[in-house]
């Protein structure tokens, strides 16, 4: 593996404050697929999942929790579906109780196809996508999150983290 000035190939570490960055990178991954977030979500913080869709798949799920254990809230549930029109559907799970799911129509996935996710935390929202751009508003606060986990009919190829230091006007 090419080396690359960012990315630390030893996975998740403990955060480094005045580095600027808080790289985790895990390569190769078998579904269900479970990695560690150092120091929770902050704005500025993205996640970075690249996999493809097999032909027969009905679905998947990514999902930033607060902790491994049943009943963990999940801060974020980003599932897309396959079966009729493709969709994707968001919640959180608040002290064991599912919220309200927010659809999102016409999803850029394809069964058959490879994909990059990138969410990226500000404070108010995740960010979904780039040329597909989805927002799903905060239900809980994202820096509990600490873990991503990936389940479903997908194959994960890489995912990674990354903090941004916060840069202030000298």
């Amino acid at each position: 593996m090419a080396a690359h000035p960012q990315l630390s190939p030893q996975g998740p570490g403990p955060s480094r404050p005045g580095r600027g960055t808080h790289p985790a990178v895990s390569v190769s991954q078998t579904v269900p697929y479970s990695t560690a977030i150092p120091g929770g979500l902050r704005p500025h913080t993205w996640v970075k999942v690249t996999g493809s869709v097999p032909e027969t798949s009905a679905g998947f799920r990514v999902t930033f929790l607060y902790g491994q254990y049943e009943g963990a809230n999940v801060a974020l549930l980003f599932n897309p579906r396959f079966e009729g029109a493709p969709h994707i559907v968001f919640n959180s799970l608040v002290e064991r109780k599912w919220g309200q799911e927010e659809r999102k129509e016409n999803s850029p996935l394809r069964k058959g196809k490879s994909f990059t996710l990138t969410f990226t935390t500000t404070a108010k929202a995740y960010e979904v996508g780039r040329r597909h751009h989805y927002t799903f508003r905060h239900r809980l606060p994202p820096e509990h999150v600490r873990f991503l986990e990936v389940h479903g009919d997908v194959t994960t190829h890489r995912t990674f983290t990354r903090r941004h230091r916060k840069t202030f006007p000298g």
